[in-house]
């Protein structure tokens, strides 16, 4: 994925298990800490350089992880959680 990443909408709450993420429409969707924790890295970084901090951070092998890793930011952008410009 050849694009730059840009989170959008707001934190609603936090608790020990999950975030509710608002987006600019009001909706609030429900998500683990690990998705808060991906979405709230998408500040204007590319596709590749999250990725490259991602596995890093969970020592595994940036090619496992890129197909896991679109889904989730799509999934984020139909929630209009984020923006992608390619």
């Amino acid at each position: 994925m050849n694009a730059i990443l840009f989170k959008k909408g707001h934190v609603e709450n936090i608790s020990n298990t999950f975030v509710v993420l608002k987006n600019d429409e009001d909706k609030e969707v429900n998500v683990n800490k690990i998705v808060y924790t991906v979405w709230d890295m998408c500040k204007g970084v590319h596709f590749d350089d999250l990725l490259m901090a991602i596995a890093l951070g969970s020592r595994d092998e940036a090619d496992r992880l890129r197909s896991s890793l679109e889904h989730l930011i799509n999934e984020l952008h139909a929630s209009k959680l984020l923006d992608i410009v390619r």
